[in-house]
């Protein structure tokens, strides 16, 4: 090898003649070559040596960990969330439906029984702090229905009880034959005591409610009276002379009509007029109808 290095070389800065210096002092490639190394060689030794010695990265000192903490970390995170493993009583559950199905039921007349079916005891619902119990969409607390529970945190669950609402009271029925567009008095009526729950829907259950209104249809003795088979008393009947009243901002003019169909007391009933123009108005007692402008 053509060329001596010593310790001074390797420090020495990059001389840019280097190259021309080595064809001078030798020959061939190999002079060229250890010529442009030499710099190179000696940037890299002042990056990785310290003083002529190789220089050994310092590695930073990790402190202990005792081993008592370490199990003791170990210990908290092996042991899960008491909320994950705690189960809900079944009949705390059943006890929030019965609640909740008597504070709804608190406005049905007569006296109301509400009975909660258990739970079905395979069920295993998560622990929740506050169960809420709710009315599907379209239930009705009336008979048999479902009644459901549901938990939104920590856990989110739904399930559903089945409820039986008795209601106990007196219901009005007839206290003899009634045909159709009979109007109904006191006397016409009796009550009787049962689980309207079991009744059709729409029981009257206060005479009062039914005195003077007229019946729809004809009914036996001892039928129970629904609100759909009762409506009010004409007051305009078809073919009746009527006094028809038109009222308006600054003017009301009075005539005579005739009455094109039966109508109750707020109904609107059509009337014909003096010189045979058919009008719409309110039919009220006494024979008047209403047209307002």
């Amino acid at each position: 090898m053509v060329g001596t290095f010593t310790q001074a070389a390797w420090c020495d800065k990059p001389d840019k003649a280097a190259p021309f210096r080595a064809r001078r002092q030798g020959s061939g490639k190999a002079a060229a070559i250890l010529a442009v190394m030499r710099p190179i060689a000696a940037r890299f030794m002042r990056n990785f040596t310290d003083g002529g010695r190789p220089r050994v990265p310092r590695i930073p000192r990790m402190k202990p960990i005792r081993l008592a903490s370490l199990s003791c970390m170990v210990a908290v995170l092996a042991v899960p969330p008491a909320a994950a493993n705690e189960r809900h009583d079944l009949g705390a559950l059943q006890r929030v439906v019965e609640a909740y199905a008597r504070k709804e039921a608190a406005g049905l007349p007569g006296n109301v029984n509400v009975a909660v079916a258990p739970l079905d005891s395979r069920l295993s619902l998560p622990r929740c702090p506050a169960p809420e119990a709710f009315m599907p969409p379209g239930g009705r607390l009336w008979g048999k229905s479902a009644v459901g529970i549901r938990c939104l945190a920590p856990v989110a669950w739904t399930v559903y009880a089945s409820v039986t609402v008795e209601v106990s009271a007196e219901y009005v029925v007839t206290a003899r034959p009634m045909g159709q567009g009979e109007t109904v008095n006191m006397q016409d009526l009796a009550t009787m005591r049962g689980d309207l729950a079991r009744l059709p829907a729409g029981i009257v259950v206060d005479p009062l409610h039914a005195v003077g209104k007229q019946l729809a249809l004809s009914l036996g003795a001892g039928q129970p009276l629904r609100r759909d088979m009762l409506r009010q008393p004409h007051v305009i009947a078809q073919g009746q002379g009527v006094k028809l009243v038109s009222e308006g901002p600054g003017f009301r003019v009075s005539t005579e009509g005739r009455a094109l169909g039966n109508a109750a007391d707020g109904q609107t009933v059509q009337v014909r007029g003096p010189s045979g123009q058919t009008v719409s108005g309110i039919a009220r007692s006494g024979g008047i109808v209403e047209v307002r402008y």
